[in-house]
């Protein structure tokens, strides 16, 4: 029977390894992909940024280059230099010149992006220029006159209203094209000069300015977006318009040679929506990318990032934690494998070294899962550890085949369903917590914003001997607002009340027990203002006069070097505000702080 038993035992062993195993390759899939789920989110959402924050740039460039061309064709000399113009008048030399020096000295100073400036009459030819080669040259085929030429000879009074109260009507911005005369790719922006008195035309301004400086205006944002990081603008034939960052092409010009045909850009072509996703770039490298079409022109602004960079630091974690378990699990089949062969002679040496392989498993799992937990939420090791427990007792009493009492086994399950639920609960909590705000404001509840901060800073307030009192009036009307916003508002607030108690010299110095830290939360409808109020106090260090009024300016801190930014205030109102809310504060030097913080009602909880 030993023989047989011990038999058995090994194969359990083994059995047992096995299952092990296969549980820990599942639960490291599991966090890899839910974990580069997260990363790509991340970063992603990073690239969206990138790519809003670039079309305004350009969008706003290119807004400021439309009004400096209205400001020109406003000016009265060139108007007079149009209307006088005529080149069968032997004076029309001089007043040539006359005009170039006036554009020379005074247009092209005012704007160091500004690379040339020309004049054409109604039939297209150049007649000023700061470039002279430029005068008499036809320039009637060229699509900034072409754009404007149907306005010459408008009729319909509607429309010339509409032109008189909207001047950016004629402006033209053009697309990168090759310049024949300037021999480099450049951006032209072009208006109608019209007369003094009647306001008839008298021919067209353009400004041309170099498309390089479409880089320039990439290259800040570009390098927030990390070592691979990089932003490019294609128009909508797919050309390049700026060089993105790694192109080798051995010095050649790229600009309007070189054609992107990566999948996400061709549906962004087509279908005009922001695309987000996986795919090779032009390299044939494996990035996360985000496009979206521009107003101007079609154009398309792609930011990208390298893939590799982006998950490296998870494939190395990874790994670390492959070797780690291979060598534990290795290690634990040794164990067992000579437990199993000298179990058959040392049957109480046999029980203690099982015992040790079970809690060398145990410790070296529970190590793995702390690495990855307690750095994140301590509050889940509690109810963990008395699932745990109480799991080993039902299969103690399973193993020595004791009867059940079924009000015992269901108070054990009452216990291990009682703790899951508190896991649950942080860990929505936490997640709810770090979700990415969108700014998307929906009915939320201040009751459930505190309660979900609370369930976060808890088991920190415990450690550091501070009690949160909670007194919140039941069926709070709702206010309208994002709840990640509303959260870190609250959580910030607790934050600092928690500090400032910590740093109060009469706790410093040992208060008794019924003096310790104390935080106070409070909900309340304020009758006859149609505002729901969130207070928070504290006992702490409170704040003085002089500070009273610097509270919420940025960077204004009175934390050392090292443990404060300043900002935290300054955030918290701009939350509130961008609520429709005000935020107040009562406090006395010595004797704590209280923050009110009031919203307007959006509809009854009840």
């Amino acid at each position: 029977m030993r023989k047989n038993s011990g038999a058995m035992n090994k194969w359990i062993y083994y059995l047992f390894t096995l299952v092990a195993s296969i549980f820990f390759f599942i639960t490291v899939g599991v966090v890899f992909i839910r974990t580069r789920g997260i990363l790509k989110e991340r970063i992603l959402a990073e690239l969206g940024v990138s790519i809003k924050a670039i079309d305004g740039i350009v969008d706003t460039f290119i807004e400021g280059k439309k009004g400096r061309v209205l400001d020109f064709c406003s000016d009265g000399i060139i108007k007079d230099g149009l209307t006088y113009y005529d080149p069968d008048d032997p004076g029309v030399d001089n007043l040539t010149r006359q005009i170039n020096q006036h554009l020379i000295s005074n247009k092209i100073i005012l704007d160091p992006y500004l690379d040339d400036v020309i004049v054409l009459n109604l039939k297209g030819r150049v007649v000023f220029s700061i470039n002279e080669k430029n005068l008499s040259k036809d320039k009637s085929g060229k699509d900034y006159f072409l754009k404007l030429k149907p306005y010459f000879k408008i009729k319909d009074k509607t429309i010339k209203e509409a032109l008189r109260q909207n001047l950016n009507l004629l402006v033209h911005t053009s697309d990168v094209y090759i310049s024949d005369d300037l021999g480099s790719p450049v951006i032209s922006i072009s208006s109608i000069v019209t007369a003094r008195a009647t306001g008839l035309p008298l021919g067209v301004l353009v400004n041309r300015y170099r498309a390089d400086v479409l880089s320039k205006l990439l290259n800040i944002e570009e390098g927030q977006l990390g070592k691979s990081g990089k932003v490019y603008i294609i128009n909508k034939d797919g050309l390049l318009l700026t060089a993105p960052k790694y192109f080798s092409q051995q010095g050649k010009e790229v600009i309007l040679k070189e054609k992107i045909g990566a999948l996400p850009v061709i549906v962004a072509q087509q279908d005009k929506p922001r695309i987000l996703g996986v795919y090779k770039d032009f390299r044939g490298v494996s990035v996360l990318g985000a496009a979206m079409l521009m107003d101007i022109n079609d154009w398309l602004v792609i930011a990208e990032k390298d893939a590799a960079e982006t998950f490296s630091p998870l494939y190395e974690l990874t790994l670390q934690i492959i070797i780690i378990a291979l060598v534990s699990l290795a290690l634990i089949g040794g164990a067992s494998f000579l437990i199993a062969h000298l179990e058959k002679n040392i049957e109480e040496k046999n029980r203690q070294l099982e015992e040790s392989r079970s809690q060398m498993y145990q410790v070296n799992k529970m190590a793995t899962v702390g690495q990855v937990a307690s750095s994140i939420v301590h509050e889940i090791n509690n109810p963990l550890t008395g699932v745990l427990n109480n799991v080993q007792l039902i299969k103690m009493q399973m193993e020595a085949r004791k009867d059940f009492n079924p009000l015992e086994f269901k108070q054990l399950l009452d216990v291990i369903e009682e703790s899951a639920l508190r896991c649950v609960k942080t860990a929505r909590s936490m997640l709810d917590f770090f979700r990415l705000a969108r700014g998307k404001f929906h009915p939320v509840s201040l009751n459930e914003a505190v309660d979900k901060v609370i369930i976060l800073v808890n088991y920190e307030m415990k450690l550091q001997n501070v009690t949160i009192e909670r007194h919140l009036q039941p069926d709070l009307p709702f206010v309208s607002g994002d709840p990640q916003l509303l959260q870190q508002a609250i959580f910030d607030l607790i934050n600092n009340a928690r500090y400032a108690i910590q740093k109060n010299p009469l706790r410093q110095a040992g208060l008794p027990a019924g003096q310790a830290g104390m935080i106070s939360i409070r909900t309340q409808a304020e009758q006859g203002k149609d505002t729901v109020m969130l207070s928070i106090s504290d006992n702490g260090m409170g704040i003085s006069k002089e500070n009273m009024d610097k509270l919420f300016k940025p960077f204004f801190t009175t934390k050392p070097i090292g443990e404060g930014t300043g900002l935290g205030l300054s955030i918290i109102r701009d939350i509130v505000v961008r609520h429709s809310g005000k935020i107040e504060v009562e406090s006395q030097q010595g004797e704590g702080a209280t923050f009110k913080l009031s919203f307007p009602i959006l509809w009854s909880k009840g």
